[in-house]
C-alpha cells in the first residue's frame, strides 16, 4: 500500500528527471535508513538520480525539498492549511508547525538553493561539470544501447560513480579540478569499451565530442 502511494505521489515517474521507464524506478529512503518506511521518508527516483543521491551530486537537502514539493503538489488548498507534515533534516525528524513552515516554501514557490560544491572541485566549475555530465550521460546511453546487441544483465546507473570513486579516490563532482583530465579519460575509456562504442569505432563514428567543442557549443 505504501509503495502504491509513493508511486502515485510522483505520478509514477522519477521525482527529479521525470523518467517513466518502470524498470529504472526505485524507492529511495531519504534518511538512508532502510528500516524507516514511513511515507514521509520515501521518494520515487530512477536509477540514474538514485546514483546521483548516493554519491552526493544531489544532497539530502535537495531530496528532502523535492519530497516536500511533491507533498504540496498533491494537496488541495484546504488540505495544505490543515496538514501537519514531518521532514528530515540531518537525520533529525522535524514535525508540526516547523515542518509546515519548511514545506510552505514550495507552496509559495520560493526557491531554495542546494549547498554548492566546495571551491576548487569539478562540481564548482560549470564548464568542467557540464562536460563530465555529458560524458556520464553518454555512457548511460551507450550502456542502454548495449542491450540491443544481446547483452544481458540489469544495468545500474550508480556503478560508474562507484568505479570513479574507487579509481580516483573521491566522488565524481567532489574531485579536485586537477583530476579533471584523469576523470575525462576514465569516462571516455568506459564509453569506448561498451559494445556500442566499439561498433562506432569500427564505423569511424565519434563516440563523443571534445571538451573544447562541448564548451563552445554551450557558450562556456
Amino acid at each position: 500500500m505504501t509503495q502504491k502511494k509513493i508511486y502515485r505521489e510522483a505520478d509514477s515517474c522519477c521525482a527529479f528527471c521525470q523518467e517513466r521507464e518502470v524498470s529504472t524506478l526505485t524507492i529511495h529512503h531519504i534518511d538512508s535508513d532502510p528500516e524507516n518506511n514511513a511515507e514521509g521518508n520515501l521518494i520515487l527516483v530512477c536509477g540514474n538520480c538514485h546514483g546521483r543521491i548516493t554519491h552526493g551530486v544531489l544532497s539530502q537537502a535537495d531530496v528532502m525539498l523535492k519530497k516536500n514539493e511533491l507533498f504540496w503538489r498533491g494537496k488541495s488548498s484546504g488540505e495544505r492549511a490543515r496538514a501537519s507534515l514531518s521532514v528530515v533534516v540531518d537525520n533529525s525528524v522535524i514535525m508540526g508547525s516547523v515542518a509546515n513552515s519548511i514545506t510552505n516554501i514550495f507552496a509559495n514557490k520560493q526557491s531554495v538553493k542546494a549547498p554548492p560544491h566546495p571551491p576548487g572541485t569539478i562540481g564548482a566549475n560549470p564548464p568542467l561539470k557540464a562536460y563530465v555530465d555529458y560524458l556520464v550521460k553518454r555512457y548511460y546511453e551507450f550502456k542502454k544501447a548495449d542491450s540491443s546487441y544481446g547483452r544481458k544483465g540489469r544495468f545500474s546507473h550508480a556503478v560508474i560513480h562507484c568505479n570513479i570513486q574507487n579509481a580516483l579516490g573521491g566522488k565524481t563532482f567532489y574531485l579536485p579540478e586537477g583530476k579533471f583530465q584523469e576523470l575525462v579519460q576514465f569516462l571516455q575509456r568506459h564509453i569506448e569499451q561498451t559494445i556500442q562504442g566499439k561498433v562506432n569505432h569500427k564505423r569511424g563514428v565519434p563516440n563523443y565530442h571534445s571538451f573544447q567543442e562541448h564548451s563552445g557549443r554551450h557558450g562556456f
